[in-house]
């Protein structure tokens, strides 16, 4: 298995045993990390 399918199924398998409002939250954070600069990134 390449290693960024095996580093891909890890991640979703961490998020899955996660609880739903803990994955909502997650998702949340990468979305706004693509959506800011670094320096707000930090103050949020």
């Amino acid at each position: 298995m390449p290693a960024d399918a095996l580093a891909a199924k890890a991640l979703a398998e961490t998020v899955a045993g996660m609880s739903l409002p803990l994955a909502m939250m997650a998702r949340e954070a990468v979305g706004r990390a693509f959506e800011t600069t670094l320096t707000e990134g930090v103050l949020i």
